[in-house]
């Protein structure tokens, strides 16, 4: 399963940056690789605290589980997370059992949502702030 995160907000900082560049995607092209590792450390603590991007503890489990909840293998905690410079988003490539974690599946798996799909969650301050830091890194630069 793949996935996007999309991260936008109203920051004038970001307004005022972007507005200096003629394309905003060229900072990221360079540094996109950052926000792949914020997203990747974002996606992993939720396993490790078992919690939603919203704060919230995932729904409960069966009994007598040794794994820590969601994690039997580790194949879905340790999805490759990549910048994909082509589209210019944030992709994560995990199992195909994860979109029954994420959603939920008709009374049978509760929804455990590793990725945020709506606009408030605890992701939102930690991407403004690295995207504010490769926008101001793509400046230094020149």
């Amino acid at each position: 399963m793949a996935g996007e995160v999309d991260v936008d907000g109203p920051f004038a900082e970001f307004d005022r940056l972007i507005g200096r560049i003629g394309d905003p995607f060229k900072a990221f092209g360079v540094r996109g690789h950052l926000l792949a590792a914020e997203v990747k450390q974002l996606y992993r603590r939720g396993f490790d605290q078992g919690v939603s991007p919203y704060g919230g503890p995932w729904a409960g489990r069966k009994r007598n589980q040794r794994n820590p909840m969601m994690v039997k293998s580790g194949a879905t905690r340790n999805a490759d997370v990549w910048y994909d410079n082509g589209d210019k988003a944030v992709r994560i490539s995990s199992t195909p059992w994860a979109r029954y974690h994420q959603f939920g599946k008709s009374g049978r798996v509760p929804n455990r949502p590793m990725m945020p799909f709506e606009y408030a969650s605890s992701w939102n301050e930690p991407m403004f702030e690295q995207m504010l830091r490769i926008l101001q890194m793509y400046f230094e630069a020149d």
